[in-house]
């Protein structure tokens, strides 16, 4: 897992009108970097926002978690 620090940049994306500041930038490469990334949010009290590849980010991420899932080929959601 890749890890940026409070104010970090994140990765930019086609909607390029909204800013995109998150307070955690995490570049996941394992489906353990997510769970680790939203474990991380929880404990803090920060919204975590995912971004794969650029496109459909609904607006500006300003604060929380950026959990960047490009470098994942699948994604299984257990709802448990």
């Amino acid at each position: 897992m890749v890890s940026a620090s409070a104010g970090a940049e994140g990765p930019a994306g086609f909607q390029t009108g909204f800013p995109i500041r998150p307070d955690r930038l995490v570049e996941a490469r394992t489906p353990d970097d997510v769970r680790e990334a939203v474990a991380y949010a929880a404990g803090h009290g920060l919204r975590v926002t995912a971004h794969a590849t650029g496109h459909g980010l609904p607006g500006a991420v300003e604060g929380g978690v950026l959990v960047v899932t490009r470098a994942l080929d699948s994604v299984t959601v257990d709802p448990v």
